[in-house]
């Protein structure tokens, strides 16, 4: 694959997260801001391009990173994949043979598409658990970085999480403010916390939907938590799928490449229900890290 390949909305996100990174890391030092990563659907590998224009080194000097759904896959895969610990290289993790087998993680039975929807309409998880998180993460990561414990991580990197039965969206993190609910996640493997933080109720999850801890998008309090964690008083970078500009020391970032967001989820959505091919993780990838 070469740059060539890539869509003509993809190489313009391209250019414009670089450019928009580039001049927000000219105003203002990473150990004086905040980076925020916004819900991105099921598309997890959206955030890739604007962490790759930040870099590792300028990532992990940010005051703080906030991540929502999808934000904590991508922040961690992030970090996995530029510290070698992912169990392919590049050329191969993008490959459709890789897509194709993380589609099968959730379609591994017989009619599996018409028991998903079946699921669906009765409103019970339609792929009856997370195991395929899990399954994902495995193929993807290497086993030791899974197993971490998250104490092991950054104490700026806030997840932030549903919690069955409250109203507010609870952080976790090695550093303040954590949630006393979430102290002993610190010691939880990686793999159970972004498993969590990516468990969309009645999609993954138990098939009553009482898990313990969810992804937060489905919480009356999820709005009100992305909007405090982007009001901090010091300068934010916000990737998220909704809007691009700059609201005083606030620079969003649109991580999408088209202008129907909600429609290219709802299509990422049924592709993943249908077990269809979804080429957005192969081009997310390669947009970030190989050209």
């Amino acid at each position: 694959m070469n740059t060539r390949s890539l869509p003509p909305p993809m190489l313009q996100l391209q250019r414009r997260v670089r450019q928009e990174v580039s001049e927000f890391l000219a105003r203002y030092e990473p150990q004086d801001s905040v980076l925020v990563l916004d819900s991105t659907g099921p598309s997890v590998t959206r955030h890739y391009l604007v962490l790759s224009a930040i870099g590792r080194e300028r990532l992990l000097r940010f005051k703080a990173i906030h991540a929502f759904s999808g934000g904590a896959f991508a922040i961690f895969g992030f970090l996995g994949i530029t510290s070698h610990q992912a169990r392919f290289a590049l050329p191969q993790l993008r490959s459709p043979d890789t897509e194709r087998l993380l589609r099968q993680f959730h379609h591994q039975r017989r009619f599996s598409i018409l028991r998903t929807y079946l699921n669906l309409a009765r409103r019970r998880s339609a792929f009856g658990s997370n195991q395929a998180v899990s399954s994902m993460l495995a193929h993807i990561f290497s086993p030791a970085y899974l197993a971490q414990p998250f104490a092991h991580f950054p104490a700026q990197v806030v997840i932030h999480l549903g919690q069955s039965g409250a109203q507010p969206v609870v952080s976790l993190t090695n550093g303040l403010p954590c949630h006393p609910a979430c102290l002993p996640w610190r010691q939880r493997s990686l793999s159970d916390v972004v498993t969590a933080a990516v468990t969309v109720p009645w999609v993954y999850g138990r098939a009553d939907g009482t898990d313990e801890f969810f992804d937060p998008v489905y919480t009356p309090g999820y709005r009100a938590a992305l909007k405090e964690a982007s009001l901090t008083g010091h300068p934010t970078l916000v990737s998220t799928p909704w809007r691009s500009g700059s609201k005083g020391d606030i620079q969003f970032i649109n991580c999408f490449p088209g202008k129907h967001q909600k429609l290219a989820m709802f299509k990422d959505f049924v592709r993943l229900t249908l077990n269809l091919p979804n080429h957005h993780w192969g081009d997310d990838l390669y947009a970030a890290f190989e050209s």
